[in-house]
């Protein structure tokens, strides 16, 4: 994907935290993808940077600690919209044309400073970078796979990691159709890898822990594991076998690193991702060559 024109001019560019994990990865992705070379100022990130070794991140003076505050007391949306209005500073957004995310470049009075404002969930912006730009946390992965050593039950090549993401998921991206999946659908894709891979064992991880005890607690293929978001996040991506995901950017990241460490990795993914509902893509950026996806049967319910 080219960067927008205009954007090589910015030499400072503000990130202000919009989403969890998953979607922070894309931002940052985006960021450097469209401005390598500009100083990188983020507000908030905090998962980001507990997982992602940045490079070259400033340290904070008191002006720049001072900012941050003040933008985080304003919330970002309100901040956003007031630059984009006034056209103080440059904009990096998007916008989406033929389901493909199209960066664009809005500049402002101060033209080297930009802000950024948008979800940039596109393969072609991700695969843009070499993920040693941003690398896991060596101590991070050393953790996961200790943890994954002490816990799984299988041969780390034959392990694979299933996603469940619920909470916000379950009135998003609307109340009428939401994106959270029916337990039929996990369990159709259990039963494909189990046929690729007789040895196959999983590893569940999801925002809703007493879900997943209740959905696979007797099942002795599967192990349920509750962590932090950024302790899940790093044990996903060393799952040697692949995995199943959600319609959740934490899972399609956790999926891009892992693929990075384990090329022959298997990843099965809900057709059209939070549209399944309306079998429509959504984000409509968001469909990915290395994924293999299934489709979602209308007539099955996701219970509470």
């Amino acid at each position: 994907m080219v960067a927008p024109s205009g954007a090589n001019a910015i030499k400072t560019l503000l990130l202000i935290e919009h989403g969890r994990l998953g979607n922070q990865l894309f931002q940052y992705f985006a960021a450097r993808h469209a401005a390598p070379r500009a100083r990188i100022i983020l507000v908030g990130f905090e998962s980001l940077q507990r997982c992602v070794h940045l490079a070259g991140q400033p340290h904070d003076s008191w002006r720049l600690k001072l900012l941050k505050h003040v933008i985080r007391r304003a919330r970002r949306s309100r901040v956003v919209r007031f630059l984009s209005r006034t056209r103080l500073i440059s904009v990096l957004g998007e916008s989406h044309d033929q389901g493909q995310c199209v960066m664009t470049f809005q500049a402002g009075l101060l033209r080297a400073v930009a802000v950024l404002d948008g979800y940039f969930q596109d393969e072609r912006i991700a695969c843009s970078l070499d993920l040693s730009a941003a690398p896991l946390h060596a101590c991070g992965v050393s953790r996961a796979r200790r943890w994954i050593q002490q816990h799984a039950r299988a041969d780390p090549c034959h392990l694979y990691f299933l996603h469940v993401r619920r909470g916000d998921y379950l009135h998003w991206p609307s109340s009428e159709s939401p994106a959270a999946l029916p337990e039929s659908w996990y369990f159709e894709q259990m039963a494909e890898i189990h046929s690729r891979d007789g040895q196959c064992q999983f590893l569940a991880f999801s925002d809703d822990a007493p879900y997943l005890s209740r959905l696979f607690g007797d099942d002795p293929r599967v192990t349920v594991a509750a962590g932090t978001a950024e302790d899940d996040f790093l044990r996903m991506a060393q799952c040697n076998g692949g995995g199943i995901l959600s319609a959740s950017s934490f899972a399609w990241w956790a999926a891009y690193y892992g693929r990075w460490s384990f090329p022959c990795a298997f990843y099965i993914a809900p057709l059209h991702w939070g549209g399944w509902r309306r079998r429509s893509w959504y984000p409509p950026a968001i469909q990915t060559s290395w994924l293999h996806y299934r489709p979602v049967k209308q007539s099955s319910l996701v219970l509470p």
